[in-house]
């Protein structure tokens, strides 16, 4: 069994985390969850003694899978994201930007990597279920091709491009009027298609 830290965050973070969770836990892998909640909500006295139990999960997990954290920049305690950054030396997120040939766009032909030292955190769409989770389910795909799922990673992807390309169940920012669930759950639908084919 493969254990893998999971740090819901603030803001959209608990949304889109956790339907990146609900994907990967309808491929039926045998995963188990250590979820830490560190964040704004948690911060605090107990602040030090959270951020320590997530460093200690994500060391001795080696695979996390983490929502947006909100900065405490300039108070009384630091947050888990520059407690990650000092004690595992995580300064840069790399982040692969393409172009999604399912969505119509100005641009077209993007194919690039992004460093950053830190996820924003969006507050106003927090807890209506109205944000699109796509970019924590690719990276929910990235970690299963780190822990040797590239078999299921390939099909995360794959189901997640055909909903988009179909477009009958989009989120708003895709034009789409469907929420958080109704998007993840038709990507696990479509999973469950090409998994019957094979």
């Amino acid at each position: 069994m493969k254990t893998i830290t999971l740090i819901p965050g603030d803001g959209i973070g608990p949304e889109v985390v956790f339907a990146a969770k609900k994907v990967i836990d309808a491929l039926n892998l045998n995963i188990d969850w250590e979820i830490i909640n560190s964040g704004e909500e948690t911060s605090g006295k107990n602040n030090a003694n959270i951020s320590e139990k997530a460093i200690k999960s994500i060391t001795k997990n080696k695979v996390a899978l983490k929502g947006p954290l909100t900065e405490t920049i300039g108070k009384e305690f630091e947050s888990l994201n520059i407690k990650l950054i000092k004690e595992l030396s995580s300064y840069p997120s790399a982040i692969p930007v393409n172009s999604m040939t399912e969505i119509d766009s100005e641009e077209n032909n993007i194919d690039m990597v992004i460093f950053e030292s830190g996820d924003e955190v969006s507050n106003h769409l927090a807890g209506r279920s109205a944000v699109n989770p796509t970019a924590s389910i690719l990276a929910a795909a990235m970690m299963m091709d780190y822990i040797g799922e590239k078999a299921s990673a390939d099909l995360i992807r794959k189901s997640l491009h055909k909903i988009i390309e179909d477009s009958f169940i989009l989120p708003r920012d895709l034009g789409g009027n469907s929420n958080t669930w109704e998007f993840t759950e038709s990507i696990i639908n479509y999973m469950e298609i090409l998994k019957n084919r094979l």
